[in-house]
């Protein structure tokens, strides 16, 4: 099914300060994905209707779903060391018109609004990983440089 993933990045490493995402058709291997490259809200949301879902959900043999994943850095004291975490949130839906105002929290870094606007969807995985977060941000950076 397709799917949209951003590769966003933390404020606290400018350096790769870009929104970009990737799109993983039906098909494809779960690790396989078409990196897009870096965009805006506007090029975001004109891809979001261009792309084909209900043809993707016939290739896939399921129903139409929309899922949101929500990754941030978490830190957390563990044995008096400050530590850092990769917190994973998934989140589905079957309504678009739920779809466009995350896109637009996420694109205006506002996470009290996107937050606020995940709540009510469906949780469909949470999970904590630790170490996880610099292997994250290099793969960002590999991202970036390919773009530039």
């Amino acid at each position: 099914m397709g799917m949209f993933a951003f590769l966003s990045c933390a404020r606290e490493n400018p350096c790769i300060d870009a929104f970009c995402w990737d799109v993983q058709t039906a098909g494809m291997a779960q690790e396989e994905s078409d990196i897009k490259g870096e965009t805006d809200l506007d090029g975001f949301l004109s891809e979001i209707e261009r792309f084909p879902w209900y043809d993707q959900a016939v290739l896939a043999e399921r129903e139409v779903s929309y899922w949101v994943g929500y990754i941030y850095p978490v830190q957390k004291r563990f044995l008096g060391i400050d530590r850092l975490f990769r917190r994973v949130e998934m989140y589905e839906t079957e309504r678009m018109d739920r779809i466009i105002p995350i896109v637009k929290a996420f694109f205006g870094r506002d996470d009290q609004e996107l937050r606020r606007r995940l709540a009510p969807l469906s949780p469909y995985l949470r999970v904590k990983e630790s170490g996880g977060w610099s292997a994250y941000m290099d793969k960002k950076q590999q991202i970036v440089k390919q773009i530039k």
